[in-house]
């Protein structure tokens, strides 16, 4: 990210005074317009910025025009909340960095544009819809390190490239993803969201070949229902709830090909030890219990045949088991 060797900056007591005499002219390393209704900013650090700080941004040029504003490397020391600048229709940052909490709810907006930034506080955006012509929301090269929260948004024409969520915890109220163009993102493994949600992103990534991401959204659309199971809980899920929680613990919906495995043996372990412990079988060795584990054993109906009925449920255990680790090892290798 790009920084500037000088910024502008001053005590909260002084700043927006001094701001307010800048001009494009004197101060070009500061402001680089202050025309028409387009304000374009550089290389300052702002401390709050809300609703009564927007005359400061506009108080030389009419007042009832659609207005824009441009920053560029500047830092943002405290709140950024743009909810009141009921004017604003177009925001672009660029190389910016956010150390308060920042809310570009702007429900008349054209555009917001967001490319190469940093975000360590909490971030809000509500009533977006980027279905009508000509808005857009543009989120690039950008990372967010606490929340992300969205609200009652429709991303139909957006763009997200190279965003990092990896440290963010994601909330989605009420979004729909159909038509949002992400690529190269960074997802965090938490998110709150609808199972409706899980399942836009799942297909989202699944039309984008990205056949990964799309496997932790369907997980996670499972983990939803599942939830939804419990809270409505009757005799007539009963037979829902048991097979997701049954695949939930064997296998975290078929994301982990290790848990079939690992229940696999020790399934058989368990079960050949309890047989030679109560002496129904009289040999212990890597070779018989091999033997008792294959599925496939030529010799085993022979073999086991006073204790064919256990053989034989082990085997439809195992099964079940060897399904879930081919299952998961498929979603892994999906290419």
């Amino acid at each position: 990210m790009q920084t500037c060797e000088n910024y502008f900056e001053a005590n909260i007591e002084e700043f927006w005074d001094q701001f307010k005499d800048l001009n494009s002219t004197v101060h070009s390393n500061y402001i680089v317009s202050r025309v028409s209704n387009i304000v374009s900013c550089k290389c300052i650090k702002f401390p709050k910025l809300a609703e009564e700080e927007f005359e400061y941004f506009f108080s030389d040029t009419n007042n009832r025009g659609e207005k824009s504003l441009v920053f560029d490397n500047c830092i943002f020391l405290e709140e950024l909340d743009l909810t009141k600048f009921l004017n604003l229709r177009k925001v672009t940052f660029k190389n910016c960095i956010f150390e308060g909490n920042v809310d570009l709810s702007l429900s008349r907006f054209l555009l917001i544009d967001m490319d190469n930034c940093k975000f360590n506080k909490n971030f809000y955006l509500k009533g977006i819809n980027t279905t009508e012509k000509e808005r857009n929301l543009y989120i690039r090269n950008t990372k967010f390190d606490s929340l992300f929260h969205f609200e009652k948004c429709v991303l139909d024409s957006s763009i997200w490239f190279n965003v990092d969520f990896s440290k963010a915890t994601l909330k989605f109220e009420a979004v729909s993803f159909e038509g949002l163009k992400a690529n190269e993102i960074k997802w965090s493994d938490k998110i709150e969201a609808s199972r409706d949600t899980f399942r836009q992103l799942k297909v989202l990534m699944e039309n984008q070949k990205n056949f990964i991401d799309s496997n932790i959204f369907y997980s996670m659309e499972l983990n939803e229902y599942m939830k939804e199971l419990n809270k409505a809980f009757n005799f007539s899920n009963l037979e829902d709830k048991a097979v997701f929680w049954f695949s939930k613990i064997t296998s975290n919906f078929s994301r982990s090909w290790f848990l079939p495995l690992l229940w696999l043996i020790l399934l058989s372990a368990i079960l050949y030890f309890f047989l030679f412990c109560n002496k129904t079988i009289d040999t212990c060795s890597l070779n018989h219990f091999v033997q008792f584990f294959n599925p496939l054993s030529k010799n085993a109906n022979e073999e086991f045949k006073n204790i064919y009925w256990i053989w034989f449920l082990h085997k439809i255990f195992a099964g079940f088991f060897v399904y879930q680790f081919v299952i998961a090892l498929k979603r892994k290798t999906k290419f």
